[in-house]
């Protein structure tokens, strides 16, 4: 999987195959299946009074997709397939009730950006966050960038530890369009809170206070 690394080809280079013999091979690359009449509508998404949570800001908006349709949200931008009846759409929605505070009032300001152009890289954006939604709706929980299955964990309880199997996903262009890498990765956690290592660590150092501090 590309990592970060970015080539260039030089103009005019062909790099098809003139000679040698013909094999097939399996990779861990898939075609994407593109509709020929899709279009990618952008918004842009204010909330009134502002809210720095992108986690509040998904549950409100939420509430609202009766009025807006099926979206894709990053916390600033909204994405569709389906243009928003109206160029400017005004919403008033209320946060959810969380423990030791007050609900919220909020007003929510939708304007349309653009149409987004189809060789734009924003529309491969749109499909990395189509993923990561398809990944958290099929049960998978996200850790660091990666996703991974807490049911399908394996515990190792003489050590402490966890082994959660996931998944690494990247949607790119390439020459020969436009492509899905998956790549089996895995999470080692520990099964001990910071109280339970100190703990340990001060059983091991059997009283003596000077090891225990180092």
């Amino acid at each position: 999987m590309n990592r970060g690394l970015r080539t260039t080809i030089r103009s005019g280079l062909n790099k098809s195959v003139v000679d040698g013999e013909e094999f097939s091979v399996t990779t861990n690359y898939f075609f994407m299946n593109k509709s020929p009449n899709f279009t990618l509508h952008q918004y842009r998404v204010d909330f009134n009074p502002e809210e720095d949570s992108t986690l509040i800001k998904k549950h409100v908006l939420r509430s609202q997709e009766a009025e807006i349709g099926y979206y894709i949200f990053d916390g600033h931008m909204l994405y569709t397939s389906r243009p928003i009846p109206k160029e400017k759409m005004e919403l008033a929605a209320v946060s959810a009730k969380q423990e030791g505070q007050h609900r919220i009032e909020f007003k929510i300001l939708i304007r349309q950006v653009k149409t987004v152009d189809p060789s734009s890289p924003t529309v491969l954006q749109f499909y990395n966050m189509v993923m990561r939604k398809a990944m958290t709706l099929v049960g998978m929980e996200e850790l660091g960038r990666h996703f991974y299955d807490r049911g399908a964990a394996i515990r190792f309880n003489e050590d402490r530890l966890e082994l959660w199997p996931g998944i690494i996903t990247a949607i790119r262009n390439h020459d020969v369009g436009i492509l899905l890498c998956a790549e089996v990765t895995h999470k080692v956690l520990r099964m001990s809170n910071v109280y339970e290592l100190i703990q340990i660590f001060k059983s091991r150092s059997r009283g003596n206070q000077e090891e225990f501090v180092s």
